[in-house]
């Protein structure tokens, strides 16, 4: 039910053109957040309401471990 009502008023907020979808998330958050970007581009809220943030699933220093049946990451 959260996850409905949430779509719901970001749906209208895209359409009071108070927000949209493109935008960095940073654009809404207080302080400086460098973290927030992956590869150059931005987290957007697009992201979010997708579940992704474009960062890889497997961090390049965790690639050797996850190759291991005991500790395999899925997707």
């Amino acid at each position: 039910m959260t996850k409905s009502f949430t779509g719901i008023l970001l749906a209208q907020a895209v359409i009071d053109k108070k927000i949209a979808l493109d935008d960095d998330i940073r654009k809404y958050l207080k302080g400086d957040y460098p973290n927030l970007v992956h590869q150059a581009t931005p987290i957007r809220i697009r992201d979010l309401t997708n579940h992704t943030s474009r960062i890889t699933r497997i961090f390049p220093n965790l690639r050797e471990r996850a190759t291991s049946s005991s500790c395999r990451l899925t997707t």
